[in-house]
């Protein structure tokens, strides 16, 4: 690992959440010369098609190849059982992360926000946070919550993000990106449609005056 080249760690619960949360960020990342990683926790596959344990690997390969449009350098699977990361060991799911922040050594790290209603994505923030404390990753820099924005926060209110990423030059990456994920992508106005998540990007640059952007929560910033 050249440590002249800053680091980004991506942590996502399911195949197609670090598309659906930072796509476009990721884009960015890498126009930049960042290198990117992601590491996906749980097989997303098993409840959704139960029975078919083929689609597992199918899952593994859409995302190898929505990173490939991306530009991510690696993909870490993690293959924890789907919806079942609350009642899973959590040191094991702990440990799994530990061991690529000792191996990647992330300057910027992101991953879902913890008021999400999906168990999994709470789950993934929590076990990011303690992976990424000072004494266990001390390249951090930056530790940010992603939105997924397909009803996570139904009934809880507005999460608070407060960071706004500049996606204008990257949402059609993240629009590619996200077209690998055939078995996820549903037709208009679910917000996994391809023309949802253009609106959307298009309403969180009108927040801040920006063509469009991609929505953070900044959970800790450290000056070095």
């Amino acid at each position: 690992m050249k440590a002249n080249v800053r680091r980004v760690l991506v942590i996502a619960a399911h195949p197609d959440d670090e598309v659906l949360g930072a796509g476009g960020t990721i884009a960015q990342h890498v126009t930049r010369g960042e290198a990117v990683y992601v590491a996906i926790l749980a097989e997303g596959a098993s409840v959704q098609f139960p029975n078919e344990p083929e689609m597992i690997a199918v899952k593994q390969s859409q995302a190898l190849k929505a990173a490939e449009v991306l530009g991510v350098k690696d993909v870490f699977f993690g293959n924890f059982p789907d919806q079942k990361l609350d009642v899973h060991p959590f040191a094991q799911i702990t440990g799994f992360i530990e061991d690529l922040v000792r191996k990647i050594n992330p300057n910027i790290v992101y991953t879902h926000h913890f008021s999400e209603l999906n168990r999994d994505h709470r789950v993934a923030y929590e076990a990011t946070s303690v992976a990424v404390r000072p004494f266990s990753c001390p390249s951090l820099e930056r530790f940010l919550c992603f939105m997924v924005d397909t009803v996570a926060n139904w009934g809880q209110g507005v999460a608070q993000y407060n960071v706004f990423s500049n996606i204008s030059s990257t949402l059609e990456a993240k629009l590619i990106a996200m077209q690998a994920y055939e078995t996820e992508v549903r037709a208009y106005p679910h917000p996994r449609s391809l023309e949802a998540l253009r609106h959307m990007a298009y309403r969180n640059g009108t927040m801040v005056g920006l063509p469009a952007a991609e929505m953070f929560q900044l959970v800790v910033e450290v000056h070095r």
